[in-house]
């Protein structure tokens, strides 16, 4: 990214109000574990790091969409969140 690295734009990504409820997947060639927990840490909902596998990267993409899917029937219902 030009400007911005992907710590830089995790932190800031839960205070604007237009794309706060997407989930952020860092995809990076920083292996380190830790780099690993800083970019999760900021609020990153998933870690890859090069090179990746397309199979999980569509797994996590998937299973991330699933759970807020799940939040956002829970909340339309008033029910509280539960998982399985």
């Amino acid at each position: 990214m030009p400007k911005k690295n992907g710590f830089e734009v995790v932190k800031s990504h839960p205070y604007h109000i237009g794309t706060s409820h997407i989930p952020l997947i860092l995809l990076t060639a920083r292996a380190s574990l830790e780099s690993r927990l800083e970019g999760l840490r900021r609020g990153a909902d998933a870690y890859l790091t090069k090179p990746f596998s397309p199979q999980e990267l569509a797994l996590r993409i998937e299973k991330l969409i699933e759970v807020r899917r799940l939040l956002q029937q829970r909340y339309q219902n008033g029910l509280p969140y539960r998982r399985g």
